[in-house]
Parts: structure tokens; sequence; C-alpha cells
């Protein structure tokens, strides 16, 4: 796979959703063999890793859906600080 194209802010400024996220992709390639691409916008970044598998990143957190709670009708989510993507 090439190296990724990250979208930048007009200012020319990688923000830090998209620093983060590069920080999640590169350790995901280099640690565990696994291709993640990237794709941002409206101040947040998507790593997607797998079919049905998305981690998102506002710069303050990665989250990412874990399953669905029937009673409550909704997505149950994890989460994680951005500053240590290793497990």
């Amino acid at each position: 796979m090439q190296d990724q194209i990250i979208a930048v802010p007009r200012n020319g400024k990688k923000t830090q959703a998209v620093l983060s996220a590069d920080l999640l992709r590169r350790t995901l390639q280099t640690e565990y063999g696994i291709q993640a691409d990237i794709h941002t916008g409206y101040d947040l970044a998507l790593v997607s890793v797998w079919v049905g598998l998305v981690v998102w990143c506002d710069g303050d957190r990665f989250w990412w859906r874990t399953g669905w709670d029937p009673e409550r009708k909704r997505a149950v989510y994890a989460w994680h600080p951005p500053l240590t993507p290793d497990p």
C-alpha cells in the first residue's frame, strides 16, 4: 500500500485529530501489519481499519463502536486517549 495522503486545513497545518489518527495508522502498520486508511473533515479524522471497524478521532480521544444495546436501541462505544494508541 502506498503512503497515505493526509488532508490539511487551508492554513496548511495538520489538525491534532489528523496527527493522532496518523499515529494510530502507523502503529497498526508497524506493530501489527494492519493496513488502514485515514479520512478527514469537519475537525475529525476516521481510521478505517476493517469492514465494520472505524475509529473516530477528534484529537482528544479515539472512539469506536463495540456493540449494540437492545434495551436502549443504540450503539455502545469504547474510547481511548489518543496519546497512547498501543493497547
